[in-house]
């Protein structure tokens, strides 16, 4: 139950923003949380009837959530037959006065509900709740109308972070425009979030106008979230203007977003160990997926911005600022939500706003504790989500198109280096460098969900220093970097072969015509096995391969494919690229770390984990029967032989 003095709070809100007429202290407002099978009564003519029983409800006092009660007069009939026969019985006495109208006479043309009044917007980028804040010699603040007499805006722009001293006192001087305002409006007070001096996440300060702005014309609050509500993956959003900083360095297409999972966000900018949150929990981030790439040469350091997402039509102020992301538009904000409270203690007026979509999907009804595999000194690589469908969701395979002629297959090291074999570039005895493009996103015919397609041109090839030996790895140079996302994403290398424990496949394309991808589940040999059936035709630094029963002819081999494992971890690494002919061998990335390393300074080497899964000592001489086997394509003649190598 609400307070003497909350009472009289809400009742006054509720009457300044329309939701019900001026009501007056006999009206009762009644708030239910956690106290189901409450009684609901009501006075009438001096007598008190029990008119309901409490059965559920959204929050308490929310617009357009008013409680639910089971109604007791429908259950007369049934009340009297239970308890006959008591001393006494069961009241029912009639109604003191007729009622105007029978609520079940009422069509639901004539029921009317307070809609939202926050978080309309004519068009994308026109926001009628922008604010403009305005100092005496500094540049303009830009923050967010969020009720009729309080702006949001960061604390960063009012307050000097390396200072204790108190909020400014010449608040006389300030002044906020707001659209659609003649006249600029005067600055009552300033209420700084307490932690705004020391943590980026809580940059915050509340502007209290000197007179209330009337909202039946714009200019309008925007949304604010809950701290339960769930912004749901592929929600639209879009970045809008926040604090001091440049206007967007291009056209507003690209300030257009969507939504990226819970998983992916984290995985990608999370706090190192912490587990993933859980859909309705207070996220720790917020990552838009970009729907167009910018163009090369833009650089956003200069910009500052605030984070909106639409529900049912309704924009929300979901996050605010961004981690640090160098050159890069914004890739993670911090969210809102955790904020509400204060937000609403500070202003009891600001609009909070339930959520408006509860279609979750498969992500909402996550019920068990995610984590995500560790970083690497230069970020998160390896990234794959348990539930993408096999053939889908690979964010490290490119397609590499050479001289308009061929087409092979790439992996992405690091946002501007691409790994390849080196016989499907370049062809034997040429000197020149090929015509060559570079395409990540794709998946067949279509852009991979939630992403772009990216493009770029390769401007150098590089090849490691083997004397005498053509080198079965080229490293492509791109024309420039590619953001971060679900389609762009860096594979994780590992400096010791195959990692311990770890799952093994070859990723390729079943047609190098439609070019979707598929994996091929394969066993590692040892490097004794792998020496005794190729004796003598055997490159150094290869991995021989056993595809698993029914595997051979997933992946076609003249784009020559690449050799994944995954971690016990969960990051996925890339161990090996296909040697030109074979479906077996693969040119091991292990052998040139120092090439890669040294080339590609932030190519994501995972720290070792153990050795090898296979054993290094041993005796070097071959079983006869295996020598005789060497170099013969039918695996199933001496695949018993093999089982016991393996096992010995």
């Amino acid at each position: 139950m609400l307070g003497p003095k909350e009472l009289q709070d809400l009742l006054e809100e509720a009457s300044i923003k329309g939701w019900v007429p001026r009501l007056t202290p006999r009206h009762v407002v009644i708030c239910h949380q956690g106290d189901s099978g409450g009684p609901l009564v009501c006075e009438e003519g001096g007598r008190w009837f029990q008119a309901g029983i409490t059965s559920f409800g959204f929050g308490c006092g929310r617009r357009n959530r008013p409680g639910v009660f089971t109604a007791v007069a429908s259950y007369e009939a049934w009340i009297r037959e239970q308890v006959m026969g008591s001393e006494p019985g069961p009241a029912f006495p009639i109604q003191p006065q007729k009622p105007q109208s029978d609520p079940q006479e009422l069509s639901e043309g004539n029921c009317t509900i307070a809609l939202p009044e926050c978080g309309k917007a004519p068009r994308p980028g026109a926001w009628p709740w922008e604010a403009r804040v305005m100092v005496p010699g500094s540049r303009p603040c830009y923050g967010a109308l969020v009720s009729e007499s309080w702006v949001l805006a960061p604390a960063s722009c009012f307050l000097d972070r390396s200072s204790s001293d108190g909020p400014p006192r010449d608040l006389d001087t300030w002044r906020v425009l707001l659209p659609s305002r003649p006249r600029a409006e005067r600055v009552a007070r300033l209420v700084p979030h307490e932690n705004a001096t020391w943590d980026d996440a809580s940059d915050l300060a509340l502007l209290q106008l000197g007179a209330p702005v009337n909202l039946s014309v714009p200019p309008r609050p925007v949304c604010l979230p809950y701290p339960e509500h769930y912004f749901l993956p592929g929600s639209r959003c879009r970045l809008a203007r926040w604090g001091r900083g440049e206007p967007a360095p291009g056209p507003g297409a690209l300030l257009e977003a969507e939504l990226l999972g819970g998983w992916w966000c984290h995985c990608l900018y999370g706090r190192q160990g912490a587990a993933v949150p859980l859909p309705g929990d207070p996220p720790h981030a917020l990552c838009p997926a970009y729907r167009e790439e910018e163009e090369a040469g833009r650089c956003w350091n200069d910009s500052c911005w605030s984070f909106l997402c639409q529900e049912e039509g309704t924009w929300f102020l979901a996050g605010i600022r961004d981690f640090p992301s160098g050159c890069l538009r914004p890739r993670a904000f911090f969210p809102l939500q955790t904020h509400g409270p204060w937000i609403s203690h500070v202003t009891r007026g600001a609009y909070l706003e339930d959520q408006l979509t509860w279609d979750w999907g498969p992500d909402g009804k996550e019920t068990e504790t995610q984590t995500c595999p560790p970083h690497t000194e230069y970020g998160a690589c390896g990234l794959r989500p348990e539930d993408a469908p096999m053939g889908v969701l690979w964010p490290w395979l490119a397609e590499v198109h050479v001289a308009g002629a061929r087409v092979c297959t790439g992996i992405l090291l690091a946002p501007g280096w691409v790994l390849v074999a080196t016989h499907c570039v370049l062809r034997p005895g040429s000197t020149t460098v090929p015509y060559i493009e570079v395409y990540l996103g794709r998946a067949g015919d279509s852009p991979l969900p939630q992403v772009y397609q990216v493009s770029r041109l390769v401007i150098s090839i590089r090849l490691p220093r083997h004397l005498g030996l053509r080198p079965p790895l080229a490293l492509l140079e791109l024309s420039y970097r590619v953001e971060p996302s679900p389609s762009t994403l860096p594979i994780c290398l590992h400096p010791a072969g195959v990692p311990p424990g770890a799952s093994c496949w070859v990723l390729g394309w079943k047609d190098a015509r439609d070019r979707v991808p598929v994996a091929a589940a394969v066993s590692i040999l040892t490097p004794r096995i792998c020496h005794c059936l190729y004796q003598g035709i055997l490159p150094p630094g290869t991995l021989c391969v056993l595809y698993a029963e029914g595997q051979e002819d997933r992946c076609e081999m003249s784009s020559a494919p690449p050799l994944l494992c995954q971690t016990t971890e969960g990051s996925w690494v890339l161990v090996g690229m296909a040697v030109q002919g074979s479906r077996e061998l693969f040119a091991a990335i292990g052998n040139e770390k120092a090439w890669i390393s040294q080339t590609v300074g932030e190519a994501y080497f995972l720290p070792p984990s153990g050795s090898p899964h296979w054993p290094t000592g041993g005796s070097n001489l071959c079983p006869s029967e295996l020598a005789r086997a060497s170099g013969s394509p039918h695996g199933v003649h001496f695949l018993l032989l093999l089982t016991l190598l393996i096992q010995s």
